[in-house]
């Protein structure tokens, strides 16, 4: 079984390469995703394939990652930056791995970043 680190950056890897089928597959069937959007919860793979079908035929669509710190064998805090149609923002998500999978992700501080 990989572990957190492993999953969330098999996660960024098929984000950044627009791989719906392998980024669902690094989520639980059930997972919730907080502060992806501003007004709910998106919870499982239907909702999940619904928003990331869409967002990942926007151009341009990048993560970079800053910085990870993993806690103990189930979380990972990541500093990450984003690059997507109306600009670039940094953020933190915080994703939560159970038997190989992100059961759990909340997105916060989506500050844009000037200049890009």
């Amino acid at each position: 079984m990989a572990d957190a680190e492993q999953v969330f950056r098999a996660q960024v890897d098929a984000f950044n390469a627009r791989d719906l089928d392998a980024f669902l597959g690094t989520y639980a069937p059930d997972a919730a995703l907080h502060g992806l959007l501003p007004d709910r919860v998106v919870n499982g793979h239907d909702e999940m394939r619904e928003i990331y079908a869409a967002r990942f035929r926007q151009d341009p669509l990048h993560c970079t990652i800053h910085a990870t710190t993993v806690y103990g064998d189930r979380w990972v805090a990541a500093h990450e930056r984003v690059l997507g149609p109306s600009g670039t923002v940094e953020l933190v998500g915080v994703f939560e791995v159970v038997d190989g999978r992100i059961v759990r992700a909340d997105m916060t501080g989506r500050i844009p970043v000037s200049g890009d």
